[in-house]
């Protein structure tokens, strides 16, 4: 059970097709399948009381399963194509669960950089300050891809920096979605069919941007190669 008697699901989608960057999920980084930096991060916390890893790829289920997580049935076609939406997975996952967990964390696969230690200081959020949902951000150069100017509340008003919550009152920096984690309460997921929405009781957990690396090509996984190469 997690922290506070909640019952908190770690939810990683890892589907086995992909357009950019075949096979992406398995493919090796530092030695390791891509998938196993992710289930690793989330069966380290502590507070994180199952890991489940939904696919439609025997393959993954089987590699899920040898990490430690669990991995229930495969994903049907009609939840398996390149146009269907982490949301409407999640919720067709929910919708077959007897008893739903108080809160999901997501991770996505393709994000090997967040650790446990992101994740825990994004759940401490989530409890302090009695969040509906938490976000994952990083800051980008560009604010045509950006969520918003934090300071003009077109996004989340706070966001967690380094452990600490920290308003943002004067900062033009626009930030993006980096994908690394989405924290939501489930009764609230399920009546607004989405991971992210600006909520006077929604929060963000800033990550640096090698942290938030997102493996999406071939170039990004070279890149990443090279960064865990220099954080050792």
């Amino acid at each position: 059970m997690g922290g506070g008697g909640k019952n908190i699901v770690a939810f990683i989608p890892a589907r086995g097709g992909s357009q950019r960057l075949k096979n992406k999920n398995v493919r090796l980084l530092a030695g390791k399948p891509l998938l196993f930096y992710t289930i690793e991060a989330a069966m380290s916390c502590l507070e994180i009381s199952s890991v489940i890893v939904s696919t439609d790829s025997e393959i993954i289920r089987q590699l899920a399963q040898e990490c430690g997580a669990t991995c229930p049935e495969l994903r049907s076609a009609e939840l398996s194509s390149d146009t269907v939406t982490v949301d409407e997975v999640l919720t067709q996952f929910l919708l077959g669960m007897e008893e739903p967990p108080d809160l999901v964390v997501v991770l996505q696969p393709t994000s090997p950089f967040r650790t446990a230690s992101h994740i825990n200081k994004a759940l401490a959020i989530y409890e302090q300050e009695k969040a509906l949902n938490v976000v994952s951000l990083t800051k980008t150069k560009s604010p045509i891809n950006s969520v918003g100017f934090l300071e003009k509340g077109l996004c989340l008003d706070k966001f967690l920096v380094e452990g600490e919550l920290k308003d943002i009152a004067t900062t033009l920096q626009p930030y993006r979605l980096n994908g690394a984690i989405y924290i939501v309460d489930t009764a609230e997921f399920m009546r607004r069919k989405t991971l992210f929405f600006n909520d006077p009781n929604s929060f963000a957990f800033e990550m640096s941007a090698l942290d938030s690396v997102d493996i999406d090509t071939d170039l990004d996984l070279l890149w990443a190669e090279f960064i865990f190469q220099h954080k050792k």
